[in-house]
């Protein structure tokens, strides 16, 4: 009888923690803008979570070492807000200003390849994607305007919430993992907290490993664009830095805005090359250097299984999805291997 209470003990534990992994999923999936914050949240709480723990063995408590952390980085968002906003917002305008002009350069683009292509074809086929381009164009650019307001109204959202969540997860996050740790059963504790172990040192690795990536990528580009003359250099720069947080697609689109720019505005070949060069040095360095010996050693992973993750992230989360399914994988990864060594030796 005893036996067969302990057994019903540790089966209600494990449902109970599954049911509130579940919920919590679900209403982070189902609310609005909610999974986008969360995911900066857990970015903010893996780079902060440092220097938290720094503090804490010193002497602070977790509660106010998160809140001298937080002091001194809105201090320092403060200032760059004061001081390189308002040039960054003028470069922005006016770039906003020309989208026009681009647009119809890139349609002008479209249809003297369009011509191009039609006369090596010699009549064998007609290609004809100028005019689908133009009409695009235009409802994109209607829709993009019509739905700004609550574009603005969401960023904004996510802007208060991701620090809001994320205090929350440096300050209080042990607390409530230790109440989550009290409802898993006495003889899957061990495997659950090395898990949990497991994950935050993987997942806050590859977070920070990331980001200084896409910050030196991003960096190289800026510089580069600035030696050369190119236009709009730091949002440029911005654009390569966050798109190379996208898997192997990334850099690509990364470039496609500054060659636009470069044959719209009728720059020379070479100027052209100059642009491209730029792009082709930050990925070099990128996968030279970056990649094999910061990214690669975090996350494990086998090139096949991340092409898979990358493409079913894709058509599950679209650009989101693509750039949380490398860490997705990752856990899983850690996740079955725990549990397939605990029942092998259990």
């Amino acid at each position: 009888m005893f036996i067969d209470n302990v057994k019903k003990e540790r089966y209600i534990r494990t449902i109970a923690v599954l049911i509130i992994i579940f919920i919590c999923g679900a209403v982070i999936f189902i609310v609005e803008n909610l999974l986008i914050s969360f995911i900066l949240a857990f970015v903010i709480n893996y780079l902060l979570s440092p220097f938290v723990d720094n503090l804490e063995r010193r002497g602070f408590t977790r509660l106010y070492g998160s809140i001298i952390v937080f002091s001194v980085l809105t201090f320092f968002v403060g200032i760059y807000l004061y001081y390189f906003i308002p040039n960054s917002g003028k470069h922005l305008d006016a770039f906003i200003s020309e989208i026009p002009k681009y647009g119809k350069g890139t349609i002008a683009l479209a249809k003297e390849l369009e011509a191009f292509a039609n006369n090596l074809l010699n009549g064998a086929y007609t290609v004809n994607f100028s005019e689908s381009l133009d009409s695009n164009f235009l409802e994109i650019s209607t829709e993009f305007m019509d739905n700004l307001p609550s574009h603005i109204s969401a960023a904004i959202t996510i802007l208060l919430l991701s620090p809001f969540f994320a205090f929350f997860m440096i300050a209080e996050g042990r607390f409530i993992m230790q109440k989550l740790m009290i409802l898993v059963p006495n003889n899957l504790f061990e495997m659950a907290l090395t898990l949990q172990y497991q994950i935050n040192n993987q997942v806050g690795g590859f977070i920070r490993a990331r980001l200084l990536e896409a910050g030196i990528v991003g960096f190289i580009v800026w510089i580069g664009l600035l030696i050369i003359g190119f236009p709009y250099a730091l949002l440029l720069a911005v654009i390569a830095a966050l798109t190379n947080l996208i898997p192997y697609i990334g850099p690509f689109i990364a470039i496609i805005p500054a060659v636009l720019i470069a044959l719209v505005n009728g720059s020379t070949s070479m100027e052209i090359l100059m642009v491209i060069s730029v792009y082709f040095i930050s990925q070099m360095v990128d996968v030279v250097f970056i990649v094999p010996f910061v990214v690669a050693k975090i996350v494990d992973l086998h090139a096949g299984i991340v092409v898979v993750a990358i493409i079913a992230g894709a058509q599950f989360g679209g650009i989101i999805g693509m750039i949380i399914s490398i860490p997705v994988v990752s856990i899983l990864k850690l996740t079955s291997k725990e549990i397939y060594d605990y029942y092998l030796h259990h």
